[in-house]
């Protein structure tokens, strides 16, 4: 009797110390990493800046999702380990073209902008270019379109990553923008030195409505004649 007591004993101390080896498995723990710039090329000027987009526009923020993106652009056979580090955590947003400056899209077109960093499930990439675009945000950006260059898989890109967009907050103060930018110019060639505020406070270029006049060949002389 006194040997099966011992026996049982020494199965409960051995399930216990079992017990307290095992660590419960937490799923909700965020895996972080960072990506420190160095993907955007910084451009010197407005006019450089336009150059190198495909697209100027304006438009809304519908809404945004985060997915892991293949961004090679090259049809090289890397191996695995190399071609791995192409693909990671972008924010992709949809947008609803409101007025074009530049490019072939036309308003009420949606189309899908990616920037990198982002959130998916307890994965994380935290990019210190990325900017904050929310749903409604009624903005002006510089797009480069790499399904025109050939490479369809990808979504559009901020061209110059945090030099691309522009905020056009001070329209909804006084009220000029019903028809858009390009009316309210030509109603009033004044609003010309009006600047629009960046995005990335950091940015050195300043945008102003008349420099998206000139993207869009409309000069002073034509609100006069």
């Amino acid at each position: 009797m006194r040997k099966k007591q011992c026996i049982l004993v020494c199965l409960i101390a051995l399930m216990l110390v079992l017990s307290a080896c095992v660590q419960p498995i937490n799923n909700d723990e965020v895996i972080t990493e960072y990506f420190e710039g160095g993907d955007a090329w910084i451009r010197t000027s407005i006019e450089e800046l336009s150059t190198y987009s495909t697209n100027v526009i304006r438009a809304e923020v519908i809404d945004s999702r985060v997915e892991r993106i293949n961004t090679l652009l090259s049809d090289f056979d890397l191996d695995d380990e190399i071609a791995e580090q192409f693909i990671m955590l972008h924010t992709v947003h949809r947008l609803k073209v409101i007025e074009v400056f530049e490019g072939d899209l036309k308003a009420g077109n949606i189309v899908e902008v990616m920037q990198k960093g982002g959130r998916l499930g307890n994965h994380e990439l935290i990019y210190n270019r990325q900017l904050q675009l929310n749903s409604g945000d009624d903005l002006i950006f510089f797009l480069r379109n790499f399904e025109a260059q050939g490479y369809g898989h990808l979504p559009m890109a901020l061209e110059a990553g945090s030099q691309a967009v522009y905020k056009i907050t001070f329209f909804n103060e006084t009220n000029e923008l019903t028809e858009g930018i390009k009316k309210a110019f030509r109603t009033n060639p004044s609003i010309s030195e009006l600047v629009l505020e960046s995005v990335d406070p950091n940015n050195n270029l300043t945008l102003t409505v008349g420099d998206l006049m000139h993207i869009s060949d409309i000069s002073d002389s034509e609100t006069n004649s």
